[in-house]
């Protein structure tokens, strides 16, 4: 139940309205995941603690100590309104409760990494203020992007069982470590949330966005000129590769699935000596406009003759010498 918890809380302070159901559906796929973990025998990589408690955030309990209300299912509105008028209470309720749950759920853990009553304090206070001074410009959040807010609000959860996953690993990454990662979850968090409210201001964003920063720091909120990473380039495919595949699919077999590794080497044999002439064509083509540097040092060595020449003689010898390959 606390993932279900953990969502709703998160995605309504982040302007999200989710669904619960997705919500159970992640749930499930993270307790079968981790079975199928321990199924594998991955069990030793955890470490020998008790499963984790089975309750609400310590969070949600001092939001609700603190006002008397259950806040899990609030607006957005009623979040910010209960946290600016009884901070110091929620805070000092945090302190005196978050160091026993820490370790109980991710949401917990996640607001451990960086808790520090009197910057969350001094945090906070800063925060109310800048909200108090955008208050009447914060309609346009009514107007965010529904279907994009839902997936803001898996991915948050994701990186918080990620972060919560390495923590239980037997070689646990060092804390500035795992706190580097809550850092890069609340960047991408934030920035997709900025996403989702095309109708409000740059500033108005960042103002409302900046409640991340009370439970990491400013800098892990995305600014209004962040741009996520771009993925890794793939490397370029060598013409080894490239012509091996050419010349294989120029036969127009349908290939054979070898049973045995003595199978598999004598079957790459065969398609060698069926291919070689198209293969060899292939480099001397392709070798012409080199892009990477296996291609660069095959270049310094391939002729095209002599390799087909070699090949030839190399095939009609194992032809004659091993019985396998008729």
């Amino acid at each position: 139940m606390y993932h279900k918890r953990l969502v709703t809380l998160w995605v309504v302070v982040c302007l999200i309205s989710t669904t619960m159901s997705q919500t159970a559906q992640d749930s499930d796929n993270t307790g079968s995941r981790t079975s199928d973990d321990k199924s594998q025998g991955r069990e030793s990589d955890v470490k020998n603690r008790p499963p984790p408690n089975q309750k609400p955030p310590v969070w949600l309990e001092c939001m609700a100590t603190s006002t008397g209300q259950d806040v899990g299912n609030s607006g957005i509105k009623d979040i910010f309104e209960t946290w600016c008028s009884n901070y110091d209470k929620i805070v000092e309720c945090l302190t005196a409760n978050l160091p026993a749950s820490s370790e109980a759920n991710p949401f917990d853990f996640f607001i451990s990494l960086n808790f520090d009553p009197d910057r969350l304090n001094e945090d906070s206070q800063e925060f109310c203020g800048m909200l108090k001074d955008k208050s009447g410009e914060l309609s346009c959040s009514a107007k965010q992007n529904q279907s994009l807010a839902t997936v803001c609000g898996h991915a948050f959860t994701r990186g918080l069982i990620h972060i919560y996953d390495l923590f239980q690993r037997q070689n646990t990454p060092p804390p500035e470590v795992l706190t580097q990662i809550a850092c890069d979850v609340t960047t991408q968090t934030t920035f997709c949330i900025r996403q989702t409210l095309p109708e409000c201001s740059p500033e108005v964003q960042t103002t409302l966005i900046n409640y991340y920063a009370l439970f990491t720091n400013r800098s892990c909120v995305a600014g209004e000129d962040y741009q996520p990473p771009s993925p890794k380039p793939r490397p370029p495919e060598t013409i080894v590769f490239k012509c091996a595949a050419e010349a294989s699919d120029s036969l127009g077999e349908d290939p054979i699935q070898p049973t045995s590794v003595v199978e598999s080497v004598v079957l790459g044999l065969q398609t060698d000596c069926k291919t070689y002439n198209a293969r060899f064509s292939c480099y001397d083509r392709e070798l012409r406009n080199i892009t990477n540097f296996l291609d660069f040092w095959l270049s310094l060595t391939f002729d095209l003759d002599n390799a087909i020449m070699s090949q030839k003689a190399y095939c009609g010898k194992i032809k004659a010498e091993c019985r396998m390959f008729q």
